[in-house]
């Protein structure tokens, strides 16, 4: 697996809790996919789970140069538990033009 970029991002848990507090779940839909959404709504701290999520998104799409055209749920994220570091790896689906880009 080759590594296509680096990204970083921070985001306070504050102001995640403020825009759920403020439209419910609706940004936990427009950016977790079905397989999150299912962690999410069984996580015991579930704006934490959505902050890292969002996060984590972001820094992936900047480290693929793509931004998020393709939709938050565009994607994926692999988190590996068991990992010393608790790091979790991206993979993004979409359309096939970033595929070809990408391999």
């Amino acid at each position: 697996m080759a590594v296509l970029g680096l990204g970083t991002d921070i985001v306070e848990i504050t102001r995640i809790e403020a825009v759920v507090e403020r439209s419910g779940d609706r940004l936990a839909r427009r950016v977790l996919n079905a397989a999150e959404w299912a962690l999410y709504q069984q996580h015991q701290q579930p704006v934490r789970f959505l902050a890292k999520r969002f996060a984590v998104k972001e820094a992936a799409a900047k480290a693929f140069g793509t931004g998020i055209r393709n939709g938050w749920r565009s994607i994926s994220l692999k988190c590996l538990t068991t990992d010393w570091a608790n790091r979790i790896f991206a993979c993004m689906s979409g359309p096939r033009s970033w595929r070809r880009r990408w391999g």
